[in-house]
């Protein structure tokens, strides 16, 4: 006879996979030992991350649950097919623990080896599958695995949650971070605790290279995969490359700035893998200063980017997977992508169609090198009936010209912003609002107090109960919130009179004889030229000029009881209202 030897762990922890190490040499021991046979010409051991690693003889799964589905274990599955080829006749294993904790998977599987007359020692019970006397003893024990194994998750689940409130690390560290192996004492107080997330400084230096090539750069995701891949910067544990969805979450990973988010998720049902969402007000979140990598304006400002960037070029798609893990299948684009190739990059749009204008280079017959814009729907689709040309030279001179004008005339600045606090604030009561507020509160606290009642009289389950006690609190700290942003509102009025101040300050230090397309961006929203006439749509604090302009008529015309729609309508439907007054930039004056 043939033999072989399944091995398993659950976690990719040092502790685990030494406990892999002493399988491998058990068995190995085991089987000169006793003289058994083994077929080297097969084999496996697949890591965590699915890396196929070949193995002489035998099958190791390393840092994946038994509870879970046999199919979620590679070397377990590539075992099964070499049974099948009758590679070999015995299967030897520690215990069925080792084999797996899912009884109906466990039984289906050793009634397919039996077909192929393929057996499956193991060694705790001293039970062989295929001696029918074993079957009672093998069902009984692999009934308690199951058990011992749910038994075990659920503990794991609640253990996990009450780690996360003392600041414990639940899961693998992200890029930038450790997770501290002991206790560390400064003056006679315990600073650091083990388990808890710390800065590795190596790391951290190119945490904050990625996020200032995304944000003054101009770089996109991709860009800076290739570039790090270049640099052959290492990953975490020995990873694979870096691609442009790792660096997009690490852009977006609020821990860079100190902001711990744990217990999001719990896993339902462990055995199908089967997560699920944990209610946001039963999530665990607080700041820590110690994990600062990054300040909250750069953070903020690479949001902004990131949304901008969305909106205009599209991003990654994402699915939830029949494992309940969210899983990229893709890009969804608007029909353009991101570039920062040339100045104007992404910023140019046909007033024609509306298409945007693509660079080119070409020489002339004499050798001087004309750099040019013209409409892609035009010169590459044929949809557009103008080529609208654009000479860089004479393109760039206009932009600076009226780059210098926008910055220096303070007073239409000073009006743009009047306007934004107008939109924002002036139709709105403070006192009426937190009048309204505390009413609902007040209800809220009668609806809390009437559920209670119910439960306790026995109208509705603890389920239910628990259900519309979340409903009532999730709606109870919105409301609370908005009575805080009101009781303070001078203090947000004052955050966006300083976010003004840094605005003047930005434009203020651009170097317009040497402008580029990060700086172009960060102040123009677009560009839409027809020929000789340009029109730019200035970025305004989050904004732009024109929907602070646009904002502020709908806000008058709402006042006399007028919708956009009505003049629409007046328009025939043959162009919108906002079309008629124009795309110029003296809107904004």
């Amino acid at each position: 006879m043939i033999y072989t030897f399944y091995g398993r762990v659950s976690t990719d922890s040092n502790s685990q996979i030494a406990a892999l190490d002493n399988q491998e040499e058990y068995w190995r021991e085991y089987f000169i030992r006793n003289n058994l046979e083994m077929n080297l010409n097969c084999g496996a051991y697949y890591s965590r991350e699915g890396e196929l690693v070949p193995k002489s003889g035998y099958y190791i799964d390393e840092g994946i649950s038994g509870y879970r589905s046999k199919k979620y274990r590679k070397a377990f599955m590539r075992m099964i097919e070499d049974a099948k080829q009758k590679r070999f006749d015995m299967i030897y294993t520690r215990s069925i623990s080792r084999f797996g904790r899912n009884v109906e998977d466990i039984i289906q599987t050793i009634n397919d080896l039996r077909k192929y007359n393929v057996g499956v020692f193991f060694e705790d019970i001293n039970a062989n599958t295929l001696d029918r006397n074993d079957d009672f003893k093998i069902l009984i024990f692999t009934g308690l695995a199951q058990e011992e194994s749910r038994l075990k998750s659920s503990s794991v689940q609640k253990g996990k949650a009450t780690s996360a409130k003392n600041g414990v690390w639940s899961g693998r560290e992200p890029y930038g971070y450790d997770i501290y192996t002991g206790n560390l004492e400064v003056q006679g107080v315990l600073t650091y605790v083990k388990g808890v997330l710390v800065i590795n400084q190596e790391e951290a230096i190119w945490v904050r290279k990625i996020f200032d090539l995304y944000l003054n750069e101009g770089w996109g995701t991709s860009k800076i995969a290739k570039y790090l891949n270049t640099e052959a910067v290492p990953r975490k544990r020995n990873s694979k490359k870096w691609d442009q969805s790792i660096i997009s979450k690490i852009l977006s990973n609020v821990i860079y700035k100190g902001e711990v988010w744990q217990h999001r998720t719990y896993k339902k049902d462990p055995q199908q893998n089967i997560i699920e969402s944990v209610p946001e007000e039963q999530q665990i979140r607080y700041q820590d200063e110690r994990l600062r990598i990054i300040d909250d304006a750069t953070f903020d400002k690479v949001q902004k980017i990131k949304q901008e960037r969305f909106e205009m070029f599209g991003d990654f798609k994402y699915e939830v997977n029949k494992d309940g893990k969210k899983v990229r299948i893709g890009i969804e684009k608007t029909g353009q992508r991101y570039s920062s190739r040339h100045i104007f990059s992404n910023l140019l749009r046909c007033g024609y169609c509306e298409g945007t204008l693509r660079f080119k280079r070409q020489k002339s017959t004499s050798g001087k090198t004309h750099l040019y814009y013209f409409c892609v729907n035009n010169e590459k689709l044929g949809v557009c009936n103008y080529r609208n040309l654009q000479k860089h030279e004479e393109l760039l001179e206009h932009i600076k010209n009226e780059v210098l004008k926008f910055r220096t005339d303070r007073d239409m600045l000073s009006r743009n912003f009047d306007r934004l606090l107008d939109n924002k604030y002036s139709d709105l009561n403070v006192e009426y609002r937190l009048k309204q507020l505390e009413e609902q509160l007040s209800e809220l606290q009668r609806r809390s107090d009437l559920n209670f009642d119910l439960y306790a009289d026995g109208v509705i389950d603890k389920d239910e109960y628990g259900h519309r006690n979340n409903q009532i609190k999730a709606q109870r700290e919105e409301s609370e919130r908005e009575v805080n942003r009101l009781k303070y509102i001078d203090t947000e009025i004052q955050s966006l009179k300083d976010e003004f101040a840094d605005f003047i300050k930005q434009l203020d230090e651009i170097d317009v004889e040497n402008l580029s397309n990060q700086v172009l961006r960060q102040i123009i929203d677009k560009i839409t030229v027809k020929e000789n006439n340009r029109y730019i749509e200035w970025k305004f604090m989050g904004t732009t000029t024109n929907r602070i302009l646009f904002d502020s008529i709908d806000k008058v015309l709402g006042m006399h009881g007028i919708k956009p729609t009505d003049i629409e309508e007046t328009l025939g439907n043959t162009l919108s209202y906002h079309d008629l007054l124009g795309d110029s930039d003296s809107l904004s004056n």
